[in-house]
């Protein structure tokens, strides 16, 4: 299975479950799944790895890929996922549940991580990123991907999907955000991140389309990291925080050591 290039989907559900348990998360809602989904695909590029999907449907309960859905049943199956506390929602009339990975998946992706470099390399980039978001209670918040630089245009639609790099033209706005942070960081410049400002300003920053945030100095933050593409997930993280807290905080003066 491991060395089939049509499982490659499975593999990084599994790895975002993994992370999630390793995190202390025990289960986790569908919801929540694909917001996780959604995030360590568009921060992968982060740390070198290409993301396993760039895109992802819009709905009116948050950021959902269809393709991974049909893949947690059948993973579900395998007894690499258990389903726990499924309930009917008659309102929209589907079934909800929650999540895990069973021993059996976290045998499996120990095996696959020993073996495959490929697999390894994603293991770290999913895991950090999942880090980053568990570190501030993301799975808490309903509203987190709706300040997301990607997700969050407002001129998409619900049903429409959110392309991040699937096609040509395509800008995976959440990354080029994360690392113009990290490289102010680095350039031991602070960060404000203002969560009034309810829009996002797209400017230009090294033929890249990044927001503009306004660097002012203010309180000092260590990073749980002192490598600059982690601390850009990291800061990523922390904008979305801020943002959804209503609070401004800052964040960094020094560079890392």
């Amino acid at each position: 299975m491991i060395n089939q290039i049509e499982h490659v989907r499975r593999v990084w559900i599994l790895l975002i479950l993994r992370a999630t348990r390793l995190c202390g998360f025990a289960t986790i809602s569908a919801k929540t799944f694909h917001r996780l989904a959604l995030f360590s695909n568009s921060l992968a590029p982060t740390n070198h790895v290409e993301a396993e999907t760039a895109k992802v449907l819009k709905t009116d309960y948050g950021p959902y890929f269809p393709d991974y859905q049909v893949e947690l049943d059948r993973l579900v199956g395998l007894q690499l996922i258990d389903v726990v506390d499924l309930k009917w929602q008659s309102e929209d009339g589907r079934f909800i549940s929650k999540y895990r990975i069973s021993n059996a998946g976290m045998s499996f992706l120990d095996l696959a991580i020993q073996k495959l470099n490929l697999i390894a390399q994603s293991e770290r980039a999913v895991s950090e990123t999942i880090s980053a978001f568990a570190e501030y209670q993301i799975d808490k918040e309903k509203e987190t991907a709706t300040v997301d630089a990607n997700y969050g245009i407002d001129t998409l639609q619900i049903g429409e999907l959110v392309d991040y790099g699937e096609w040509i033209d395509a800008h995976n706005y959440a990354t080029e955000a994360a690392e113009y942070m990290a490289g102010a960081w680095q350039n031991r410049q602070s960060l404000k991140l203002s969560p009034e400002d309810s829009e996002y300003e797209v400017v230009t920053y090294e033929r890249s389309q990044v927001f503009q945030l306004e660097l002012e100095p203010d309180d000092l933050y260590e990073l749980p990291s002192s490598h600059l593409n982690r601390a850009a997930v990291y800061l990523y993280a922390q904008y979305i925080q801020s943002k959804l807290s209503g609070l401004i905080r800052s964040y960094i003066q020094s560079a890392p050591q």
